[in-house]
């Protein structure tokens, strides 16, 4: 049983991200954004360990993640030269996507 849901799951999302690359209108990062989420989905969501068990408090915790992300643009904006890891358009990349999984989340809560 289990088996068949991911496996139907797997095949609406697949026919989701076909919608989106079909469509020219959405601007290229949202759909790297959507991208960058399907391939950390594939190294942090798998097995036992969902979503949700990364953000505990529901809104609360996306919220909180989205300030870091926030504070974290400032920090590197705010300061010169080229930052060794993450910069500003990878930031902006995650906020798009936690700002998503917010959006999934309160439509989920409101059914």
């Amino acid at each position: 049983m289990t088996n068949e849901i991911f496996s139907k799951d797997k095949e609406r999302r697949q026919n989701e991200i076909n919608l989106i690359l079909a469509n020219k209108d959405i601007p290229r990062p949202m759909l790297e954004a959507a991208a960058l989420a399907l391939r950390k989905a594939q190294d942090y969501n798998s097995g036992v360990i969902t979503r949700n068990a990364y953000f505990p408090m529901g809104l609360t915790s996306y919220v909180q993640m989205i300030n870091v992300k926030a504070l974290r643009l400032v920090s590197l904006i705010s300061q010169p030269g080229t930052p060794n890891f993450e910069n500003a358009r990878d930031t902006l990349l995650d906020l798009i996507n936690y700002a998503t999984f917010a959006v999934e989340w309160l439509d989920k809560e409101t059914k």
